[in-house]
């Protein structure tokens, strides 16, 4: 539903500023018509037709004043509740368009720093992948009982023939598991057991059931060291969902 134009700057009052406005509105209506009584006649001739016996009666039916308090009363709460309701719903529309501006914003900056961090990467450390063998690797699934997976993945890795800067993991899921948008959402986490350095990531692949990263070792990892431990882990709601519909689930790496 479109509203007035009139409208359009209710979301900024506030709501006591719309209540003031709408009692005042009120007692200078009433002060509009000369006097209260006036007032009330009008209300007895509105509500009175409805009830009208059909044959005229001599009795002459007529409001109590409390009566007529009680529905002036009840015609402002309508009208403030449907100002206030007003208000509530534009300064919804405000936050929801501010809020899919906002995050259009943000995943645009996100995927262009993404870009560039791949293409920085693949030009410094072409060769990079070549350096490096794993020792150990230890792969722990965690699942619960709406199949969403703990995943714990644990890699002893070595430098040989050249150091290495980085490492660049991925992680898919089937159409079954839930779509996820960011890493914090799938509580992606990252470290150096070792003590012998430190790790950080940067994002190169953030799609609903695909994630990338490329893990930078700080400092590197060089031949004449004896390796580092990393430790990965992330949740993924309805990862082994495939379990319920096919019986099975196939864990790639």
């Amino acid at each position: 539903m479109k509203l007035p134009k009139k409208l359009e700057n209710l979301e900024e009052i506030s709501p006591w500023k719309i209540l003031c406005i709408v009692c005042g509105a009120a007692i200078a209506l009433a002060v509009l018509v000369d006097r209260v009584q006036k007032l009330k006649g009008d209300f007895e001739f509105v509500l009175l037709r409805g009830i009208e016996p059909p044959a005229p009666s001599p009795i002459k039916q007529e409001l109590s004043t409390w009566l007529f308090l009680l529905l002036l009363a009840l015609c402002v709460l309508l009208v403030c509740l449907a100002l206030l309701h007003i208000q509530a719903e534009l300064r919804r529309r405000s936050s929801v368009r501010s809020l899919d501006e906002r995050k259009t914003r943000a995943y645009a900056t996100l995927e262009g720093m993404m870009r560039a961090a791949h293409r920085i990467r693949t030009q410094s450390y072409p060769s990079a992948a070549r350096h490096k063998v794993f020792k150990r690797i230890h792969l722990r699934y965690l699942l619960d009982r709406r199949f969403t997976a703990r995943v714990t993945r644990s890699y002893a890795i070595s430098a040989v023939n050249g150091p290495v800067h980085f490492w660049q993991e991925s992680y898919r899921v089937r159409d079954e598991a839930d779509a996820t948008e960011y890493l914090v959402d799938i509580e992606f986490k990252v470290r150096d057991l070792s003590g012998r350095g430190d790790v950080v990531y940067l994002p190169t692949e953030i799609d609903g059931r695909s994630k990338a990263v490329s893990l930078y070792f700080l400092p590197q990892i060089t031949p004449d060291e004896a390796g580092r431990i990393i430790e990965i882990s992330y949740q993924w709601p309805g990862l082994a969902r495939g379990l319920r519909r096919l019986g099975e689930e196939s864990f790639q790496f």
